[in-house]
């Protein structure tokens, strides 16, 4: 925490590995679920109006497609009603 002050603040974001490990020995002790690898990813700020203009040089469809591969999705899959 102390080398990424804003990681719990608002616009901050992470991506994180994440590793299951249960032990039924250790019950109530501690958590079968541990980070295997932690990724920062801060934004120092965020200008919604750059935002929204960057927006406007994308098409529809180039924009639907940009929004499936953010949340780790193959744009192959889907098909074109379904995006």
């Amino acid at each position: 925490m102390r080398q990424f002050d804003r990681l719990l603040v608002d616009g901050v974001w992470c991506e994180a590995e994440l590793r299951h490990e249960y032990d039924d020995q250790a019950t109530g002790k501690r958590g079968p679920f541990w980070i295997e690898e932690l990724r920062t990813i801060q934004v120092a700020a965020f200008d919604l109006n750059e935002y929204a203009e960057a927006r406007r040089g994308f098409t529809t469809d180039e924009w639907i497609a940009l929004l499936i591969r953010t949340i780790g999705r193959s744009l192959s899959v889907w098909r074109s009603g379904a995006r």
